[in-house]
């Protein structure tokens, strides 16, 4: 089973672009530091752009920029445009349906799986770009001055 990176990608790309302190940056430089191929990237930046997060230029000076401080994204906003808030779910596969175990342990997991994904969720409320590049020792263009 694959994890997505989408989230890490996305918060990646919100401090790239707070430390570069830039009006536009190349999508293409932002995937080079990630380490991201540029399509994966464009993708992602599409969906933050639609959420409101980021905004994007087009033509020989094109790029993107973010539109919010790093104080105000949180982790559940980007999340949220990513469409990724399912952070824990049952195999695709049902499970055998002359097996009582199968459909209780899915009936089971899944209450509980709920209650985890509620967690997370309020959790990544509360924890902003900002927040992450604190931890991480990274200091924006304005404190460096």
């Amino acid at each position: 089973m694959s994890r997505s990176t989408r989230l890490s990608t996305a918060a990646h790309i919100l401090i790239y672009l707070e430390q570069v302190g830039q009006a536009r940056v190349r999508i293409d430089d932002i995937a080079e530091n990630a380490g991201v191929h540029p399509s994966r990237l464009r993708q992602i930046c599409s969906l933050l752009v639609q959420g409101g997060i980021l905004k994007s230029y087009k033509g020989a000076r094109g790029g993107i920029r973010a539109i919010l401080p790093p104080s105000e994204v949180s982790l559940y906003d980007l999340s949220n445009c990513l469409g990724d808030l399912q952070f824990f779910a049952l195999s695709p596969h049902e499970p055998n349906p002359d097996s009582f175990i199968g459909a209780a342990v899915n009936q089971t997991v899944s209450e509980v799986y709920d209650r985890y994904n509620d967690k997370v969720a309020e959790s990544m409320k509360h924890t902003t770009i900002a927040e992450l590049m604190e931890l991480a020792g990274l200091k924006t263009p304005a404190e460096v001055s």
